[in-house]
Order: C-alpha cells, then sequence, then structure tokens
C-alpha cells in the first residue's frame, strides 16, 4: 500500500489507523473489509470522513445483515472488486482480477476433484 503505508508510524496497526492519522495522510478514498475500522476508535464513522470529503467503501460483507452475512461467498468479493473497479473506473481490469481469481479456483477444483476424504490441518 504505497502512499499512506509511507505516511504512517510504523508502531500503528495498518487495520485499525486512527482518524487523525487517516486524515494526516491526505487520503481522498478509504477502504475497510470491516465494519469496526469506521467506527468513533478508529478511522472514524464513515459519515465523519464524508464531512472531511474523504469517501469511503466497506466491503459487502459487512453491509448485509447477519443472517446474509453467514453466507457470504466468493460471489460477493467479486462484487467487491467490481465495485472497486467501478469507482476507480477501471472496469476491465476488475473484470481481469476476477476471471484470474476464478482460474485458480477452478484449477484448485480440478486439482483435487479426485480428493474424497476431507484435509483437515492439525496445529
Amino acid at each position: 500500500m504505497k502512499g499512506i503505508n509511507d505516511k504512517c508510524d510504523q508502531s500503528e496497526s495498518l487495520s485499525y489507523m486512527p482518524l487523525l492519522s487517516i486524515v494526516g495522510a491526505n487520503p481522498d478514498f478509504v477502504y475497510s473489509s470491516t465494519r469496526g475500522n469506521f467506527c468513533e476508535e478508529y478511522a472514524g464513522t464513515r459519515e465523519a470522513l464524508q464531512a472531511l470529503g474523504i469517501n469511503s467503501y466497506l466491503a459487502r460483507e459487512y453491509c448485509l445483515d447477519d443472517q446474509e452475512a453467514k453466507v457470504v461467498g466468493i460471489d460477493d468479493i467479486y462484487a467487491d472488486v467490481r465495485n472497486i473497479g467501478q469507482i476507480f473506473g477501471v472496469t476491465t481490469r476488475a473484470e481481469e482480477v476476477v476471471a484470474g481469481m476464478q482460474a485458480i479456483l477452478d484449477e484448485v477444483a480440478t486439482k483435487t476433484a479426485a480428493v474424497t476424504t476431507p484435509v483437515t490441518r492439525s496445529d
């Protein structure tokens, strides 16, 4: 994340930057994959950011009600990629990213099609 990372104190968690640090980086856009980032204790509410002229985007998963959020799938991630592509005027590139992600999933599905025993991870 060149740009904003260069302006951050490295002791700060980049996933929970305080509003003052965000404003100090002078962004025109803030993306969050979690609703918790957009609260007064961290990045500020989306309304507060908008009042400062900073647009924001919250991942689709956190715009759904709790029941819907339990069944978020790859199509929701694809929707976020497409939405960000539309916001930044790079819809063709967003479609390329989605196609690349799908190609990887298709390859994994092909390579694991013969697996009949679930693979578990042991720590």
